[in-house]
């Protein structure tokens, strides 16, 4: 199944889930949108997410939006970061390295989807590239906003 909406977020220390992607899944399906979160994130090999991505995502999939709030040096080093450098606010995965391959593949599979990047370390003057939405502050309401744009126009 292609969902409309795929949320990658998480923490491993301590292991649990994080509230913010899962408010914004749940508003996304009461507006009719499929959604998926795919927890811990960060956990995976690099070649894992892609395999995820690639039986989540399809031809409806509007967007994969990350949460970049415990994407920082602080936190237990990730399986795919071989050689670790510091993290910012404008990284939507643990390594920055693998971002264009990530979303290279994405296109590959779902041309249309967009790089969406939240979470409490996201400011307006987030210059990544590779990131076509940011949403700073709570995003329950705006990701709704945000679909509803990208399907209807």
């Amino acid at each position: 199944m292609a969902y409309d909406v795929i949320l990658l977020t998480g923490i491993d220390n301590p292991p649990v889930k994080t509230f913010g992607a899962y408010k914004c899944a749940h508003e996304l399906r009461q507006a009719g949108f499929s959604t998926l979160v795919i927890n811990f994130f960060q956990n995976f090999e690099f070649d894992e997410l892609k395999n995820i991505i690639s039986l989540a995502a399809g031809p409806n999939t509007l967007f994969v939006g990350v949460s970049n709030t415990f994407l920082n040096p602080g936190f237990a080093e990730t399986r795919f970061i071989k050689n670790p450098t510091r993290l910012n606010r404008n990284n939507f995965l643990p390594n920055s390295n693998n971002e264009p391959e990530f979303v290279e593949h994405l296109k590959n599979i779902a041309p249309q989807a967009k790089i969406v990047l939240g979470g409490c370390r996201t400011t307006i003057d987030t210059d990544n590239p590779l990131i076509d939405y940011a949403i700073v502050g709570y995003a329950d309401i705006s990701v709704v906003n945000l679909a509803k744009h990208l399907r209807y126009k």
